[in-house]
């Protein structure tokens, strides 16, 4: 590979990234803001902050936007990978993630709801393969 298609390349990944942080985060956050007070503090209440520690959640959505880039979207706008595949592999990511943390939960955590690990990797299913999408989307649009 010549450099100038690996600057083009890099040039593909960043911007994918870029387009996952973005739509991650706007998606997340309207979930967290509508479930709140529906789902979380209801069910584990007792265990939530009272204020929100901002470094773990940005690391957190670092670390997720990298792995979701180079596992899911990376590969599909490489192998020209159409979109209800693409929506399979991000379903499959958001649930291997979210339901490690959830399960996890399950086992190490005094009376942890199985509402909230059942709804929670549902959610993180969704939000994987719709930010995937998105994500293919818009840079194969742009690119």
């Amino acid at each position: 590979m010549d450099l100038k298609n690996l600057q083009i390349e890099m040039k593909v990944a960043f911007f994918s990234f870029f387009i996952i942080m973005i739509s991650m985060i706007l998606i997340d956050g309207l979930w967290l803001g509508f479930m709140l007070k529906r789902l979380y503090v209801p069910n584990i209440g007792h265990l939530l902050n009272d204020s929100m520690a901002i470094w773990p959640a940005v690391i957190f959505y670092i670390l997720y936007g990298i792995a979701l880039n180079v596992f899911v979207v990376l590969p599909a706008l490489n192998n020209n990978t159409g979109y209800l595949e693409l929506l399979l592999l991000g379903l499959l990511f958001g649930m291997v993630t979210y339901g490690t943390y959830d399960l996890t939960n399950q086992v190490t955590l005094k009376n942890w709801p199985w509402i909230v690990t059942i709804v929670d990797i549902a959610w993180g299913s969704c939000l994987a393969a719709s930010v995937s999408l998105i994500s293919t989307l818009m840079t194969r649009y742009f690119w």
